[in-house]
């Protein structure tokens, strides 16, 4: 019985694209807190995975871009190279430094783009000089802050003349696609693959209760975790100045670990997030 499928042993490791091994992520990147790594990943000491892809998704304001950024000072203190995708144009390098990233870091590349084509090509190009130099680069984190603002080429192209584009599904369907291929272009680099998105606020009057915002199983697909925001301001008792945020953090998606968990994190303005 041993015998019978080395003839196709040999034909299946010769196939370009296909892959044998099922090893477990090798290594794994803080979130830059030890309980919202362990609601993620299951220990303490994790966060996020390599070569795969991480959500940070959750309303207007919840903090999803600075959980993102976060992360790249994460990965800067490790050694590790970044690579932002920056589609709302919001990013700069004050904000960086406040986070507490060094922007002189010759492993820093910052990237302001508009659609989803140039997004594409971007990255298929920096995956593709990663996967042909893997002995001289570090890993590196790559976030897409966010999702929501890749446009689609025909919006783009209708917004150049002063139209407005009515893509919706377009743009759906092409998101889809594209968080598809980037979940399979980052499989065999050294990628931490970490994007933002707003999810949608539940209309159903019952289960709006208990599950109040939802991300579409057109998106979610492509994610092996997804960690859903929601925060309320922290306020002097006082003077009744807001201070901080309260995080709570749900673990909405995760394929290494019990999935539903949550834990609440409380960020100061003036210290950030604390380990």
């Amino acid at each position: 019985m041993s015998n019978v499928f080395n003839t196709f042993k040999k034909s299946v490791e010769k196939m370009p694209g296909v892959t044998t091994t099922s090893t477990p992520p090798r290594l794994w990147l803080s979130t830059g807190n030890h309980t919202m790594n362990k609601v993620i990943s299951g220990s303490y000491n994790k966060g996020y995975a390599l070569s795969r892809l991480s959500m940070v998704t959750g309303p207007s304001d919840a903090g999803k871009s600075y959980l993102a950024m976060n992360s790249a000072v994460e990965a800067q203190k490790r050694g590790f190279g970044v690579f932002i995708v920056d589609s709302e144009h919001a990013i700069d390098d004050s904000y960086m430094e406040k986070v507490g990233i060094d922007v002189d870091n010759e492993f820093l590349f910052y990237n302001d783009v508009k659609s989803l084509d140039d997004a594409k090509k971007l990255i298929t190009d920096f995956i593709s000089t990663l996967r042909n130099n893997k002995d001289d680069v570090p890993p590196f984190v790559m976030i897409i802050d966010s999702l929501d603002q890749l446009k689609t080429k025909s919006h783009v192209e209708k917004s150049e003349k002063g139209e407005i584009a009515h893509d919706q599904g377009a743009h759906a369907k092409q998101l889809k696609q594209f968080t598809g291929d980037l979940a399979h272009d980052i499989r065999d680099v050294d990628v931490f693959g970490i994007v933002t998105k707003q999810p949608y606020v539940n209309q159903d009057p019952i289960m709006s209760k208990v599950k109040p915002y939802i991300i579409t199983e057109a998106t979610r697909f492509a994610f092996s975790q997804i960690a859903l925001l929601q925060n309320k301001r922290v306020k002097d008792k006082k003077t009744k100045t807001v201070e901080g945020i309260d995080i709570t953090v749900f673990g909405e998606k995760t394929r290494f670990c019990k999935p539903f968990q949550k834990c609440n994190v409380v960020i100061p303005y003036d210290t950030g997030i604390d380990p």
